[in-house]
């Protein structure tokens, strides 16, 4: 069985002596390609420590990680391929669903002290549209309803004037 690997890296403060910033990783396993399953894993930076922190059927691919939280997309509760967001601790714990807007499979960004999020989602039959999350109540802002192009993989500019 082949397995593909998608890497991300996560930080947390450790209670040391000067407060450094550890790491870990975070990344995806496709576990099985008959059942189209889909893991998300942790690892120490040195490569020890491999540990499944999903380990449901299905899909899910972590995209995006603001602190101490993954934040991922997944069918677990759906039809398969049908993502939505959910938010969990780095050891797998804590899961959340965020909001009831269908996702696409796509890249995301936070902003806003990680309260909100931009993401590619779909209403109706309306697909890759831009919308903002409120990570806190799942309230979700449309941004865009264009019926001809597709966006996806959306990220905000650090920076850059609103």
């Amino acid at each position: 069985m082949q397995k593909i690997f998608l890497i991300l890296l996560l930080s947390f403060p450790a209670f040391s002596f000067g407060q450094k910033q550890q790491y870990k990783i975070a990344y995806n396993v496709y576990e099985d390609t008959a059942k189209d399953n889909y893991d998300i894993y942790i690892m120490n930076m040195d490569g020890s420590g491999q540990k499944n922190i999903t380990n449901t059927p299905g899909v899910e691919w972590v995209y995006y990680a603001y602190e101490d939280k993954i934040f991922f997309i997944s069918d677990r509760d759906t039809c398969h391929r049908c993502y939505f967001l959910y938010q969990m601790d780095t050891e797998g714990n804590n899961i959340r669903k965020i909001s009831a807007l269908q996702l696409e499979d796509s890249w995301m960004s936070s902003r806003n002290n990680g309260t909100e999020m931009i993401v590619s989602g779909r209403v109706g039959k309306l697909r890759s549209q831009l919308f903002l999350i409120n990570l806190k109540d799942g309230s979700y802002k449309q941004l865009t309803n264009d019926t001809v192009s597709t966006k996806r993989d959306p990220l905000f500019l650090p920076g850059a004037n609103e």
